[in-house]
């Protein structure tokens, strides 16, 4: 891991800055690699925890070098670098604890990505880091100042939520806005190989995203499971896999979303520059109705699963099975 072209502006830093002439000639180090992943490892445990690459090894059953890689195009993809910049800048001007509330926001989207990374695109015949980072960090660039606008209500409202404790505990404004809209970016990732995949503009890809998770709880379905907690290892990872399965699903349904309307509804790919939210439900409508006889068998069960108290680990994996099972039906046709 530590030869990847990447890595070459982590060894040129370790060095003082008047040695920076002599770039070049680092690379012939003796202990370049040594280096290089003493700074990363080092990196991987202060900002995701003394836990983080367990926990990921066991959600992805990915390598170390494949989590490691997945940590560094995760970080550089959406910037979090800048982010933990802004956050230790309050340093002395807000309270430790809003700072502290603010990393670990930060750092949830950052363990999603390396886990998505390690499992997708950093594998045996890995990508160069920089072509993981070229090819998803303007997607995600892009999808930033739309959360808002193409969240769902449930999401909109949670950033609301977030954006107001950090404020109530002392974080600024531009900060506590930016650090609350991370969570509904979590599936950036997928939107960017969704909107790639057909050819498609990214904010119309992240809005029938959004649709198809407000439509089947998807969202609902993740809080919730956030919120569980359990002082059981093997609970708290059978957690994180359902989480990943959720996503999963969701993504499949919009993807069988996009392939309906490609194939039954051209009238829907008319103007998709323009696609707003009334356009993704309405094809998130069409799509329902074009397999009512699985999505109503869907909508009964989640809707006698919710309606019946607090969320539980059981009651999250079989709704999780449910929308798997609707996410087969995608995949069949």
């Amino acid at each position: 891991m530590p030869d990847d072209a990447h890595f070459k502006q982590s060894l040129v830093t370790y060095f003082p800055d008047k040695l920076e002439k002599f770039s070049d000639a680092m690379d012939g180090h003796r202990l370049k690699r040594e280096i290089i992943a003493t700074r990363l490892a080092n990196d991987m445990i202060n900002l995701g925890g003394p836990t983080f690459v367990n926990r990921a090894i066991e959600s992805t059953s990915a390598d170390v070098a494949a989590v490691a890689r997945a940590f560094e195009a995760g970080r550089n993809i959406f910037r979090f670098n800048e982010y933990s910049d802004r956050i230790n800048a309050l340093d002395n001007k807000a309270p430790a604890e809003v700072q502290i509330a603010l990393h670990d926001e930060v750092i949830r989207l950052l363990r999603r990505q390396s886990y998505w990374l390690s499992r997708r695109t950093l594998g045996q015949d890995a990508l160069p880091i920089a072509d993981v980072i070229a090819a998803y960090q303007p997607g995600v660039d892009e999808l930033k100042p739309l959360v808002t606008e193409i969240a769902s209500p449930f999401d909109c409202e949670a950033v609301e939520h977030r954006f107001q404790a950090y404020v109530e505990a002392g974080a600024p404004e531009d900060i506590a806005r930016d650090v609350a809209r991370l969570r509904p970016l979590t599936s950036s990732s997928d939107v960017i190989d969704l909107a790639k995949a057909v050819d498609w503009p990214l904010a119309a890809v992240g809005r029938l995203y959004h649709a198809v998770g407000a439509r089947f709880l998807f969202d609902r379905l993740r809080a919730a499971g956030n919120q569980l907690s359990s002082t059981l290892h093997w609970d708290r990872l059978a957690m994180r896999r359902l989480i990943e399965d959720l996503y999963g699903s969701q993504q499949a349904i919009c993807e069988g979303m996009m392939a309906y309307a490609k194939s039954e509804r051209a009238d829907l790919l008319k103007d998709l520059g323009s696609a707003d939210a009334a356009w993704a439900d309405e094809v998130v409508s069409a799509w329902t109705d074009s397999q009512s006889v699985m999505v109503k068998r869907a909508d009964r069960a989640l809707e006698e699963i919710s309606s019946t108290g607090g969320w539980t680990l059981s009651k999250v994996a079989i709704s999780s099975t449910q929308l798997r099972e609707l996410a087969a039906v995608v995949d069949r046709g």
